[in-house]
């Protein structure tokens, strides 16, 4: 069964990487998992060298993974990219691109207008290849819609 965005995002977490020792901070982990990475480092390394500690414990941001690397658990997702860019790339079948765009709903009016005018034109597209074809959408882009005044 499928989890809602509410639940999701009510069981996520901060985003935390791994500092120390020039190591690079190219994956995105829930705390729990940064700390157990840590500790197995730092076992590694030994004594009289400097060890690597668990770093960040803020929102993510636009380029890092929405879910931790080791165990999948949702990151709190802080948008702050640009919506007209990334809309295009969400996939609506996939849990995380929906809880993305949760995010981007939840925290900009602005946003949340651009989001709702794209999927609403996506939809109508989607419903005009369906009645009339496919590809038609695309060799007839053009669509008016007329309204009437009613004058006594």
């Amino acid at each position: 069964m499928r989890k809602s965005l509410e639940e999701i995002r009510k069981k996520s977490d901060n985003i935390y990487w791994i500092t120390g020792r020039g190591y690079d901070q190219s994956l995105s982990y829930c705390h729990n998992c940064a700390r157990k990475e840590v500790e197995a480092l730092n076992q590694e390394i030994g004594k009289g060298y400097e060890k690597y500690i668990v770093d960040g414990g803020w929102g993510v941001e636009d380029e890092h993974p929405c879910f931790c690397e080791k165990c999948g658990k949702p990151l709190l997702f802080d948008f702050c990219g640009n919506v007209d860019f990334e809309l295009p790339n969400l996939d609506l079948r996939h849990e995380s691109d929906l809880y993305i765009l949760n995010q981007i709903l939840s925290q900009d009016d602005e946003d949340a207008e651009k989001v709702i005018r794209y999927f609403a034109r996506e939809a109508f597209a989607l419903l005009i290849d369906k009645v009339s074809g496919k590809g038609t959408w695309e060799s007839n882009p053009w669509v008016v819609a007329y309204s009437f005044e009613l004058v006594d």
